[in-house]
């Protein structure tokens, strides 16, 4: 191996060091958040966005959960939860809960400050299956959709 390649070697195993480092540092981070108690559904939200980035959905689920029993009032946690369900739902096991919770946010009755959530709602659920083009996602979203039409 060349000395180019064995520098570059180095460089990438330390930088996955670095980052499984960053990781860590940010999950303790996030979780010292949670433990003080707050109960901010905004702060709890910011949380579980980061989870979902660093692919802790199951810690994510857990947050919005948390963020739908503080504030069922506000869709945009109905819509959060029902959308990382969706994401991570390789066995089609949370489907009809998937269901009931767009069915909420699209025919829910809301405050005039979450004008338009339903149309957020649709939009952001179709680019999510533009991203998954498996036919098994597609087929998964498409009856999701017509669950939700169905009442």
């Amino acid at each position: 191996m060349s000395n180019v390649g064995i520098s570059n070697e180095i460089h990438v195993s330390n930088s996955n060091s670095n980052s499984n480092e960053y990781e860590y540092f940010g999950l303790r981070i996030l979780t010292s958040v949670l433990k003080l108690g707050l109960e901010s559904p905004q702060l709890l939200r910011t949380v579980a966005y980061k989870l979902v980035e660093l692919g802790r959905h199951n810690l994510a689920e857990n947050i919005f959960r948390r963020t739908v029993n503080l504030r069922s009032d506000e869709p945009q946690s109905l819509r959060d939860l029902a959308l990382l369900l969706q994401e991570s739902n390789s066995e089609n096991k949370n489907l009809v809960e998937i269901s009931d919770l767009f069915k909420k946010v699209l025919f829910g009755k809301w405050d005039t400050r979450y004008a338009e959530i339903e149309v957020t709602t649709l939009h952001v659920g179709m680019h999510q299956l533009k991203l998954k083009s498996s036919a098994e996602l597609i087929e998964k979203a498409v009856r999701t959709f017509i669950l939700v039409g169905a009442d």
